[in-house]
């Protein structure tokens, strides 16, 4: 649906530089008023420095921006609220110990409106009923799933009643039925004739729910096409370029059979952040030279596991053995030696105000790492950087993912435990994080990987677990196919 073929909002030649880093070069776009604009691009495109500078995060160095025919100037958050744009950030920013509705009234009065809780609890109920959001406006935020949290953005920003509305990489840590609650949503914006900016690396996700696509490619403009036009292959193509082929690896086979146990698990119970149980009666074990992947949907409790087998939270019956000794006697230090962590959430891994040659560095096994086999790693996981000396905080939310899974791997520890490693990676940058892992399996490390992508447990795990309703159901080793998981599920 495309209520005018003249542009709503127009980019002209923007241009933006972080010291010698140019994110975007001369961009030029086109967005029409009632349509869905899909941004993609691999890690480190561009995307979301573009979505920041419309939000009024960054500001250009040069360029234009013209909205309903004229020109404006965004040096700011409040510039762009004032010209009808709104963004919808990846991770949601509330805060958790107040309800849904003090988060609403706090948000407006940073942005200048003057409301009353009841007023604002008048226009958000009048929101909710009309998209269907299913918001409790009473409940505290520490009480809400991720999908709901993100749900609460989305209120947040049509407060402000906005032209244009920006979703940043929306779909990252939904469930498949959440994703499709979200996409009936934005359609429901789209179809009142406002402009949705969605960005995202998810290929499928492009091709399902946009109108027109631009791809973004090492902060150019490669192309912008009508989705009756575009195809898989060649959007991967324009992504990624002549690197596809250079990229494409045939998966590595495994070592012949799985060796000793690793990691032992045997009847634990598992707790939330506020005390509630939410795994119970746990039982699990990891074998030498083996992925054991566990599936789990958003808020199932894969993230507490993958912490309380790490030695970061608290657990009652039953008992945890790591590589022979029980976790309760293992210290911080012994613990890192011997297990490599990868969190849900990077930015707790890393420090993004050091540059990426110190965050390699503040782990006290890589002090001595050599310069020339840093950027052999930074090669080898594809990190787009200009140099070890950029600062962290500069690269995309892709590039941080595979800088801190990079860590990990190069300590060679015995066991890996990934929570959600790819859950922010481009499609050929999830291909050669598995392929490393591969390299890993076959020099004798194990990975327990706990991720809520089911194609991701399918496609590269030994044996197969699903958490369901507080439980943990396992497969049969090499039993592992979509079918068998969805009947776990059930």
């Amino acid at each position: 649906m495309n209520m005018d073929k003249e542009p709503l909002l127009f980019i002209h030649n923007l241009s933006k530089e972080f010291g010698p880093i140019k994110a975007l070069k001369n961009v030029s776009i086109n967005f029409r008023r009632g349509e869905i604009h899909i941004i993609l691009g691999e890690n480190g495109a561009g995307k979301t420095t573009l979505a920041k500078i419309l939000a009024g995060i960054y500001r250009i160095d040069s360029g234009d921006i013209i909205l309903d025919g004229r020109k404006i100037r965004i040096r700011n958050t409040k510039d762009s609220l004032k010209n009808g744009i709104a963004i919808v950030s990846q991770y949601p920013k509330l805060i958790e110990q107040l309800t849904v509705a003090e988060n609403l009234l706090l948000a407006m009065d940073k942005y200048g409106y003057l409301n009353t809780t009841k007023s604002i609890e008048k226009d958000a109920k009048e929101i909710i009923n009309r998209y269907g959001l299913n918001i409790d406006l009473n409940k505290k935020v520490y009480t809400l799933s991720f999908s709901e949290r993100q749900r609460v953005e989305i209120l947040k920003a049509l407060l402000l009643k906005p032209k244009v509305l920006i979703l940043d990489e929306p779909t990252t840590l939904l469930t498949d039925k959440e994703k499709l609650h979200l996409y009936k949503f934005i359609n429901s914006l789209r179809n009142e004739g406002r402009l949705i900016i969605v960005i995202t690396h998810r290929i499928d996700e492009a091709l399902n729910i946009g109108d027109r696509i631009t791809i973004l490619r090492n902060g150019e403009v490669i192309t912008t096409i009508d989705k009756k036009n575009a195809n898989k292959e060649m959007i991967i193509h324009e992504m990624f370029g002549a690197t596809v082929e250079k990229e494409k690896q045939l998966k590595l086979s495994k070592r012949n059979g799985p060796g000793d146990t690793v990691l032992s698990v045997v009847g634990v119970d598992i707790y939330d952040d506020y005390g509630n149980k939410i795994l119970e009666n746990i039982t699990l074990e990891l074998r030498e030279g083996e992925i054991h992947g566990v599936f789990g949907l958003a808020g199932s409790g894969l993230k507490e596991l993958g912490e309380t087998l790490y030695g970061l939270r608290e657990y009652s019956g039953g008992k945890i053995t790591i590589l022979g000794q029980d976790l309760r006697r293992i210290d911080r230090d012994e613990m890192a030696n011997m297990v490599g962590y990868i969190p849900d959430n990077i930015l707790k891994s890393l420090i993004l105000d050091l540059n990426i040659e110190q965050n390699y560095r503040v782990k006290q096994r890589l002090w001595r790492i050599q310069e020339n086999y840093m950027e052999h790693i930074i090669n080898k996981f594809r990190i787009k950087a200009e140099s070890l000396k950029q600062n962290a905080g500069t690269l995309s939310g892709g590039n941080l993912q595979k800088l801190a899974v990079s860590r990990e791997i190069i300590l060679k520890p015995k066991i890996l435990i990934a929570i959600n490693p790819t859950k922010a990676l481009d499609h050929i940058s999830i291909e050669t994080l598995h392929n490393i892992f591969m390299e890993y399996i076959n020099e004798g490390g194990s990975i327990l990987l706990l991720s809520e992508d089911i194609n991701e447990v399918i496609d590269i795990s030994d044996i197969v677990s699903v958490i369901t309703k507080r439980k943990l159901r396992t497969l049969e080793r090499g039993i592992n196919k979509r079918e068998h998981v969805l009947e776990l599920l059930a």
